[in-house]
């Protein structure tokens, strides 16, 4: 009973005074259990300057950020191409680590437009892939995967092979499990 009655003072104290000496570090349980660290993507939500974060990958006539379709915040990724493989690629200076045997979990919000959107690693060090070719509204897409070895991957976002297409990308996720 004791213990209950410390844990409520502590709470009560930590949301009556908040300042930095009462700071807590959360991680978000997943939907399928295991605790969630902190976001390894950078710029996750696309609000800043999309050409630090982002580059083409082959040759799209469009890769922008755009406040046509938007998931959450005030932007979200653009990408018209003409042929596979046109799209988004994290600039090279903004890669993630992954561990070997590390379990991950990846998440996208995916508006397609035309074609199909196809989403994964361009490193082969954490290796996914998700897509879909559901069009008219926002699709959100989940997997997860291991780390294959220890090192740094990036993420594509591209017209899936043999297609042309456009897409919009918001809200990127990749957390380790726990």
């Amino acid at each position: 009973m004791k213990k209950y009655l410390l844990l409520i003072l502590l709470i009560l104290n930590l949301t009556a005074w908040p300042t930095s000496a009462h700071m807590i570090t959360t991680h978000m349980v997943g939907s399928s259990g295991g605790l969630e660290g902190p976001e390894l993507i950078q710029d996750p939500g696309i609000e800043g300057t999309y050409a630090d974060y982002w580059t083409d990958n082959s040759t799209p006539t469009t890769n922008e950020r755009n406040d046509v379709q938007v998931h959450s915040g005030t932007y979200a990724g653009h990408v018209v191409g003409n042929s596979a493989n046109d799209g988004a690629l994290q600039q090279a200076t903004k890669t993630f680590s992954v561990t070997n045997g590390q379990q991950y979990r990846i998440r996208a919000w995916v508006y397609v437009v035309s074609g199909t959107c196809d989403i994964r690693d361009n490193g082969g060090v954490l290796d996914f892939s998700m897509s879909t070719a559901v069009t008219g509204s926002w699709q959100y897409l989940t997997t997860t995967a291991p780390g294959l070895s220890t090192g740094t991957d990036r993420i594509k976002i591209t017209i899936y092979p043999g297609e042309s297409g456009e897409f919009y990308f918001d809200d990127l996720s990749i957390k380790a499990i726990y």
